[in-house]
């Protein structure tokens, strides 16, 4: 995902009191922006790796901008050949 779409994710890292409730990680995001994903602002956050392209001159290599969380590990991503 790119980092638009995940600061619209909460993070389950982050926790926060409201007035004398418990600290809590849930929330809605519209009200409550601090519990928002940070994306690469984040340790947790890795990019996704390059796209490398074979090209007649040799190999170009792409920098995505997207990433995903690193907390659930890498994501599994299906390949239709």
């Amino acid at each position: 995902m790119n980092e638009e779409e995940a600061k619209k994710k909460w993070c389950p890292m982050v926790r926060i009191s409201i007035g004398d409730s418990a600290c809590t990680n849930r929330g809605d995001i519209d009200k409550v922006a601090s519990i928002a994903c940070i994306a690469s602002k984040c340790m947790l956050w890795r990019w996704n790796p390059p796209t490398v392209i074979a090209v007649p001159e040799g190999v170009e290599e792409h920098r995505t901008a997207s990433g995903y969380c690193g907390l659930g590990g890498r994501p599994c991503v299906s390949v239709l050949y």
